[in-house]
């Protein structure tokens, strides 16, 4: 990964604003990248994305989290309907701060932008980043269940399969939740402590 954002003064910049300011949500970006790309690398071999744009789409997904205030983002307590609607909108910000990206990372935008399913980002005109996106989205919320963030405790891994499963989620993709629930087993703790040093 270094080795691709080194090519990219800006995406070297970016990578350092995030694991300063974001600290545990930085941290998430790093787990949900990897399982990003085992994710494509299982279930989708011949998607013809760039390897740079996998590798950094999934690590850089939360980016438009620099635009929400600290307070919101490290707030212990339950989010107000307006902080939560704010929270929501980093998707939106992330294709934005990523759109001049495209050219060289292809697809960066779309890809990492559309990690939730309410998402606003519109739609890529690619089958590779549609497909791509989807994997994204199940990387993405598979890690924010199941492990220990700033505000909120790790869920149990039934607790995980359960919503992953539901309706509201993912119904018809049961052999990348399974797969993920084999792979990489939650809750998963003590990325806390790893967030707050350097």
């Amino acid at each position: 990964v270094a080795t691709e954002a080194a090519k990219h003064a800006g995406i070297m910049m970016t990578l350092g604003l995030m694991k300063a300011r974001l600290k545990g949500h930085y941290y998430h970006g790093l787990r949900a990248g990897i399982i990003f790309c085992c994710l494509m690398e299982r279930f989708d071999p011949d998607n013809k994305l760039p390897l740079r744009t996998k590798l950094l789409a999934g690590i850089i997904h939360d980016v438009g989290k620099l635009k929400v205030p600290r307070s919101i983002l490290f707030k212990a307590g339950d989010l107000t309907e307006a902080e939560y609607a704010l929270m929501k909108s980093h998707d939106v910000s992330t294709e934005q701060y990523l759109k001049p990206f495209d050219m060289k990372f292809p697809y960066i935008s779309p890809v990492a932008a559309n990690h939730h399913i309410s998402s606003k980002v519109k739609a890529s005109d690619s089958p590779h980043a549609e497909r791509a996106g989807v994997l994204m989205r199940i990387g993405d919320i598979y890690d924010a269940l199941g492990s220990e963030r700033d505000y909120k405790e790790a869920w149990p891994e039934n607790e995980v399969e359960c919503v992953m499963l539901s309706k509201k989620y993912f119904p018809n993709h049961p052999e990348e939740i399974w797969y993920l629930l084999d792979s990489f087993p939650c809750p998963v703790k003590g990325w806390g402590d790893l967030s707050q040093s350097g």
